[in-house]
């Protein structure tokens, strides 16, 4: 077993890649309640599975600028209602087929400290909406300018549980409104015949972030495709993928 430095880590926040302003990001640790079930006739005490609840905290330096943690993180805690922040972590490395977890949530608390020794930091927590979901990159963050696909992902069988699929785009750049069209595409062998599960709202603008929850059923082998238009398009995007 290879031991991971944290060095790696990426973290991808509402369409911003904030790897280079974090120092630490907790997976989001999950919980599951319990039902108590138990009768008189038991001899121990019975529980039943309940709901999944999640959080996790991000921290790091203070960035006052555009795009940066402050103004960012500002936003999701005063809209925190809205509960649609995304968050994408790959302890890894953002690398095709190596893994990490994504959630959508709500911010709950956001702090900045400036002791007078040490640097500006700031810490962000939020709570998961969606849970805690395990995701295998099939398009790691990349700037692309055509129209492509990904490489073709073997589970070995079909699955019946659903699943999700993950955006985050960073960046774009071009003339007659750059477009970005991401599709998550299904076949029951490497190489067989493809069919679309579901497809993302075209991104015309930076730092967009999407979730599509999946169909019950998704055949054995996945893969991203996208079609980009416009003039000289430069699109900087990650595909994720949850199989559950």
């Amino acid at each position: 077993m290879a031991a991971r430095h944290g060095k790696d880590t990426k973290v991808y926040f509402n369409g911003f890649d904030f790897s280079t302003f974090l120092n630490e990001a907790s997976q989001p640790a999950a919980t599951y309640d319990t039902a108590d079930t138990t009768t008189f006739t038991d001899t121990a005490k019975t529980y039943i599975p309940s709901l999944v609840d999640a959080t996790y905290s991000l921290s790091g330096l203070f960035e006052g600028q555009a795009g940066a943690t402050d103004q960012i993180f500002n936003a999701a805690v005063t809209e925190a209602t809205a509960g649609d922040d995304d968050l994408v972590v790959l302890y890894d490395g953002d690398v095709a087929g190596n893994t990490g977890y994504a959630t959508r949530s709500c911010a709950t608390a956001y702090e900045v400290t400036a002791p007078v020794a040490d640097i500006v930091a700031v810490t962000f927590s939020a709570q998961s909406t969606v849970g805690v979901e395990r995701i295998e990159v099939l398009y790691a963050m990349t700037d692309t300018e055509v129209t492509g696909e990904s490489g073709e992902f073997d589970n070995t069988s079909a699955t019946t549980n659903g699943g999700s699929v993950w955006l985050q785009v960073t960046d774009i750049a071009g003339t007659d409104t750059p477009t970005l069209t991401v599709a998550l595409e299904e076949a029951p062998t490497v190489g067989g015949s493809y069919s679309v599960v579901d497809t993302f709202t075209a991104v015309t603008a930076a730092n967009q972030h999407q979730r599509i929850e999946l169909p019950t059923s998704i055949d054995a082998v996945v893969k991203a495709t996208w079609t980009i238009t416009g003039t000289n398009p430069h699109f900087t995007f990650f595909v994720g993928f949850n199989r559950r």
